[in-house]
């Protein structure tokens, strides 16, 4: 089972000043002039307003909005996930003062054969279950996970959130270690086969 690509991998909510997030900003504040000299960048524009503005960095994707950063990776590599890691760190330092929410984690896995989890059922085996369907919601100690399945004719997906609150950067960069994106990646993993087991018991 393989993660997809292009997936908004980790997604800080918050108050943002998105006017400030400009290629040559990225450049000076966050990438020590390491981006390239050109960076593609897409602007969505809403009546007067500026809606997002999505850059396309070396590594990753980065949309900008009011309400919210998101990071989507282009590959699923150790090194991506270390640049990706070490770029929000030195964001939330720089902006130390921007009022977040939540900070989420994110993962699609994609099984391209057949696979047993056709029926809903096996989803109401997991412990600290809450709510069970389509969509699954597990709580654990310092976050939530949700788990939600899409079938087609080809594939199965199962895109993975695990949500934590995070009301200030310091906050965030306590999440945000080396490694938090393997840890998770295995989580996914472990959940994946608590359902197998449960589903062939």
């Amino acid at each position: 089972m393989k993660p997809r690509d292009n997936v908004r991998n980790l997604v800080l909510l918050g108050s943002w000043n998105s006017l400030l997030f400009t290629a040559q900003w990225l450049n000076n504040s966050i990438f020590d002039g390491e981006l390239p000299k050109t960076v593609n960048a897409n602007v969505l524009i809403q009546g007067n307003s500026v809606i997002h503005r999505v850059f396309d960095l070396p590594h990753f994707k980065l949309e900008v909005s009011e309400e919210r950063l998101c990071f989507l990776l282009k590959n699923n590599q150790d090194d991506y996930y270390q640049k990706l890691i070490d770029s929000a760190n030195a964001i939330l330092s720089t902006l130390q003062h921007t009022p977040l929410r939540y900070l989420g984690i994110n993962f699609v896995l994609v099984e391209d054969t057949d696979t047993p989890f056709n029926k809903a059922s096996a989803f109401y085996e997991l412990p600290n279950l809450f709510q069970a369907n389509e969509i699954l919601m597990i709580k654990e100690t310092d976050h939530k996970v949700r788990i939600s399945v899409n079938r087609n004719p080809t594939s199965t997906e199962f895109d993975f959130n695990f949500s934590y609150q995070a009301e200030n950067t310091a906050k965030a960069k306590e999440i945000l270690v080396s490694g938090i994106f393997n840890q998770k990646y295995d989580k996914c993993i472990e959940y994946l086969k608590c359902l197998m087991e449960k589903y062939n018991a």
